[in-house]
């Protein structure tokens, strides 16, 4: 279970941040067979714990998302 969630994390653009529309919850509720909305906070959990096993990698990556050009 948890390699095949490793293995579509690996290959997409999901995010770590619950407001994203590609949060990682949503890939592990799909897979899991839960509701991202109501077992929110589960799914959190369950992030959250594979994150501090070593199991899964949350990184951070540099955007321009918020700024402006300055001429």
């Amino acid at each position: 279970m948890l390699a095949g969630i490793k293995a579509r994390l690996d290959s997409s653009d999901h995010k770590a941040r619950v407001q994203a529309n590609n949060w990682a919850g949503k890939l592990v509720a799909e897979i899991l067979g839960l509701d991202p909305k109501p077992d929110r906070d589960q799914i959190k959990e369950m992030l959250a714990a594979w994150i501090d096993a070593g199991e899964l990698e949350s990184s951070t990556f540099p955007t321009n998302i918020g700024t402006r050009n300055r001429t």
